[in-house]
């Protein structure tokens, strides 16, 4: 991805499900609504911390999501209430910087 782009818009890779790695530049700023939604081969991403808005289901499939050196683990058997918990600390983290 080059390193210029600072959005990835709303589902701009979903259901690519052979999807396996994305590095995604310090310029990202925001990542759109189910914009990695249904990649089933991506395992995890490492957020920069120029990321300052995340849409909602952003990451529904993926395992792990690292932001600020923070590892997050997703149980595929999660509640959609534990999911969006995840999502609302890394939210709250975004937020406070």
């Amino acid at each position: 991805m080059p390193d210029n782009i600072i959005s990835i818009g709303k589902y701009a890779f979903a259901d690519c499900e052979s999807l396996q790695e994305i590095h995604l530049p310090d310029s990202i700023t925001s990542i759109g609504e189910y914009a990695f939604s249904g990649c089933k081969s991506l395992r995890e991403i490492n957020l920069p911390d120029s990321i300052t808005s995340i849409g909602d289901g952003a990451f529904d499939s993926l395992q792990e999501i690292i932001f600020q050196g923070r590892t997050f683990h997703i149980n595929m058997n999660f509640t959609k209430n534990q999911l969006e918990n995840i999502m609302d600390m890394i939210h709250k983290q975004i937020s406070e910087n």
